[in-house]
């Protein structure tokens, strides 16, 4: 199988360095991630890849104009379905009146034939 690693350090203390009983803490912080016998796809995967960029990225989303822009498309799909419902009851209403006009025409042509 393939084995993956991943280490998360733990800041304790504000300071970067704290002496504690003759004892030194140092916090360190990479960003990088090591990958250690790649394979043959993702070795020139790897050494291709674009730096990272460092600019920050933010992520605001203004939610009172995204649930107006929602509410305004559900009443539009609303209206349309509406529309598409009453176009549709039209046909099938003209497709009855059709079906029993034939069928009385029907009627009528076999009492004809009777007599």
């Amino acid at each position: 199988g393939i084995n993956a690693e991943y280490g998360h350090l733990l800041k304790l203390f504000q300071n970067d360095t704290v002496v504690i009983k003759d004892k030194t803490l140092i916090s360190e912080n990479y960003d990088e991630i090591i990958f250690t016998d790649p394979t043959p796809i993702m070795y020139p995967l790897l050494i291709n890849a674009r730096p990272a960029d460092t600019g920050l990225i933010q992520h605001h989303k203004n939610f009172v104009d995204c649930e107006r822009k929602t509410f305004t498309t559900i009443i539009e799909s609303r209206r349309k379905i509406k529309t598409e419902i009453a176009d549709l009851n039209n046909i099938l209403k003209n497709q009855r009146e059709l079906y029993h006009d034939l069928k009385k025409e029907v009627k009528e042509l076999e009492q004809d034939s009777k007599t």
